[in-house]
């Protein structure tokens, strides 16, 4: 664990320096670029250095100055252990990206530039974060362009930049490392969110709760792996158009590279997603086009039938019916292939790994998963809702929690091949389901059972398990035929319980668990 600590921040620090290198170079370049673009047409005071009647602390030359006035920071001073409050339309222009520092002494939790005024223009710093944000925006018309913001700390530290209900602001060329979150939109319309540079956030790349935004041409590289899991852009709301953006997992399994919820009519376009894949929830009417996931195309196909699919990086199909995916290889992904809402589809002969989802069906009626092989995933079916689905032939190796996820009545498990999993298969809330004829090995638990009825286990094979099967809440269920581990020439019983509840107010609450069992009445007396 040590090493593989050691690893992935050498990585990232690889990575860090990179950029870095690519801002010393420059700083000179950047600094008068700020005189000629970002300085305002009033007056210029002056922090640091050695002129006469310049400021020695940032603050106190904000407060001097009047509305449209530029203040100009001098690096020779830095660190600036300052938390500044802008409360006037103004400049505020460092001398250096690299070297005009700004940290703070104030304690946890501190946010090192409060933006409370419109139009205000910052540029050229470096932002030490100390478990607060660098710069809270509560302005409109705010640019915020050429900075460094990394943590100050050991790990993952606070938010680079936070706009709260802001307009019209412009966050560009920044660069963000080790951040919990790299810049976070709450509330925020008609926002550009361009070229900057995000190094293993903590929780989001970019958190967007935003309206009518840009987010284009924006770098996200972490260790989105299955135990920090990250998101790389995280998108609430409507009418934004996300382009031309690159999210990469430097190491692990990957979890959500790009994930909207609740996200309507935006145009997802151009993105670029490497060891990580594309996830939507309580989202309709975003229009996909020219996405690659592991330099192949995203498949995102809406109300769509009758087409077949054997070339793609992530295949995602919401509403649609009579869709073949087949022999595919899909590696590192958020979802290897997500139905929503999908009837009388098969996914065949296809290859999944290192997914947190191999398969993943939610609402979704009748569709055929057969003869895949599935090994390395957090989950390797997982199927919600809908009804009928047929899961067969399947072979599913070292998933790290469960092979077959089934909270879907009337579905058939059967001939399947399942090594070396957490749970093998689950059954959850569902009824009428067919478990027949699987093999089922080397698992911690083979057929684990809650809160189901009239389900039909018959004929499965059970080797080497460390608890072959066991039911919870679940009644009216028929097990018979299976082998369990050796000949029996008595009824096997599977064991379990009975969990209820009782709530004595909102808040306390007493559980009562009582024995109980699934019994298997004709056990077979070989494999």
């Amino acid at each position: 664990m040590v090493q593989r600590f050691f690893i992935r921040k050498g990585v990232v620090l690889g990575i860090i320096f990179l950029f870095v290198g690519t801002c010393v170079v420059p700083s000179f370049e950047s600094a008068t670029v700020g005189f000629s673009q970002l300085s305002s047409q009033g007056n210029w005071l002056y922090v640091g250095g050695s002129g006469p009647g310049n400021f020695s602390k940032i603050q106190d030359a904000i407060n001097t100055a009047s509305a449209g006035d530029t203040v100009y920071v001098y690096d020779d001073s830095a660190p600036y252990l300052e938390c500044l409050f802008v409360n006037i339309t103004l400049c505020l222009l460092g001398e250096n990206r690299t070297t005009t520092i700004l940290n703070s002494t104030a304690g946890e939790y501190t946010t090192i530039i409060t933006v409370n005024s419109d139009d205000c223009r910052i540029s050229n710093f470096t932002i030490v974060l100390n478990d607060g944000s660098g710069v809270d925006v509560y302005g409109n018309h705010t640019r915020l362009s050429n900075l460094t913001i990394h943590s100050g700390i050991v790990g993952w530290s606070g938010i680079g930049v936070h706009l709260f209900t802001a307009s019209d602001s412009e966050i560009t060329d920044v660069l963000i490392v080790n951040a919990q979150i790299g810049i976070f939109l709450v509330n925020s319309t008609g926002g550009t969110i361009a070229r900057n540079n995000i190094i293993d956030p903590g929780l989001n790349g970019i958190l967007a709760y935003c309206f009518t935004s840009s987010i284009s041409e924006n770098t996200i590289i972490g260790n989105m792996d299955q135990f920090t899991q990250p998101i790389g852009i995280y998108l609430s709301g409507s009418g934004n158009h996300v382009s031309t953006n690159m999210i990469s997992a430097v190491l692990g399994n990957a979890t959500e590279g790009f994930s909207l919820f609740q996200a309507t009519g935006n145009i997802i376009e151009g993105n670029t997603l490497q060891n990580t894949g594309f996830v939507q929830v309580h989202s309709e009417a975003n229009l996909f086009v020219n996405n690659t996931v592991n330099n192949r195309p995203l498949v995102f196909l809406v109300g769509q039938s009758d087409a077949v699919i054997s070339y793609a990086g992530q295949v995602i199909l919401v509403n649609c019916t009579r869709i073949i995916v087949k022999i595919i290889l899909f590696s590192s992904l958020s979802h290897g292939v997500e139905l929503v809402g999908t009837t009388d589809s098969v996914i065949r002969r296809c290859h999944f790994s290192a997914c947190r989802y191999g398969v993943y069906l939610d609402e979704s009626e009748e569709n055929l998963i057969q003869n895949n092989t599935i090994s390395g995933c957090e989950w390797g079916v997982w199927i919600n809702e809908g009804r009928r689905n047929r899961v067969q032939n399947n072979t599913l190796t070292e998933i790290n929690y469960g092979g077959l996820q089934i909270s879907s009545p009337d579905t058939e498990v059967s001939f399947n091949h399942i090594n070396s999993c957490s749970v093998g298969i689950i059954l959850f809330s569902c009824s009428g389901c067919i478990i027949a004829r699987n093999n089922i090995q080397k698992c911690v638990i083979g057929v684990y059972l809650e809160l189901v009825t009239l389900a039909n286990v018959t004929q499965n094979t059970f080797l080497n398990n460390r608890l072959c099967a066991c039911v919870q809440n679940s009644f009216f269920n028929r097990w018979t035929g299976n082998y369990w581990n050796k000949a029996r020439l008595f009824p096997k019983i599977i064991p379990g319980f009975i969990l209820i509840i009782k709530h004595l107010d909102p808040i306390h609450y007493k559980t009562f668990l009582f024995p109980w069992m699934n019994i298997d009445w004709h056990p077979a007396s070989e494999s």
